[in-house]
C-alpha cells in the first residue's frame, strides 16, 4: 500500500511539474552525485542515518544563499549514498554561482559535515560531483 501511494504521489508531483513546464513555470533538471564520509565509515551498519544534500545559489554577494534543492535520505542502504537533487533548469544563469553541501546525522547527531562547499552547475564543475564530508568535530 505505501509503495502505491508513493508512486501515486510521484506521478502526481511528474504531472504537475510537466504542467508547469509547459506554461512556463519550472523546468526539471537533475544533479546526481555521491556522498560520503571523508575517511571510510561503517555507517551502513547503523540503524538510523539520514543524509542531507542542498544545492544553494550563491550568485549573490550581498544576500544568503537561496536553497534550489534538497533530497534527505533516511536509511540510505550504503554509503556512499547516490543522490538526485531535482531543480528548476530556468532558475540555472550562466554566470551564478551554485554549490553543493552536505551532512549526516547518525541517531539524530549531526556526525559528518560539509566543511567547504563543492562548485557544481558551471565551467570546469564536475558532472557527476563526489561530496566527500568531514567528522563534526574534527580539526
Amino acid at each position: 500500500m505505501k509503495r502505491l501511494l508513493n508512486h501515486a504521489l510521484a506521478t502526481l508531483a511528474l504531472g504537475l511539474a510537466l504542467s508547469a513546464a509547459q506554461a512556463g513555470g519550472f523546468v526539471p533538471a537533475y544533479l546526481n552525485g555521491t556522498i560520503a564520509p571523508q575517511q571510510e565509515a561503517a555507517l551502513s551498519q547503523t540503524k538510523d542515518v539520514l543524509v542531507k544534500v542542498r544545492l544553494l545559489d550563491q550568485s549573490r554577494q550581498d544576500a544568503p544563499p537561496q536553497l534550489l534543492a534538497e533530497q534527505i535520505l533516511e536509511k540510505p542502504r550504503r554509503i556512499p549514498a547516490d543522490f538526485s537533487l531535482c531543480y528548476d533548469k530556468q532558475a540555472i544563469k550562466n554566470d551564478g554561482r551554485y554549490v553543493i553541501e552536505g551532512q549526516i546525522f547518525v541517531n539524530g547527531e549531526l556526525r559528518y559535515n560539509s566543511r567547504s562547499q563543492t562548485q557544481v552547475l558551471g565551467a570546469g564543475a564536475a558532472e557527476h560531483p563526489q561530496l566527500r564530508l568531514e567528522t563534526v568535530g574534527a580539526n
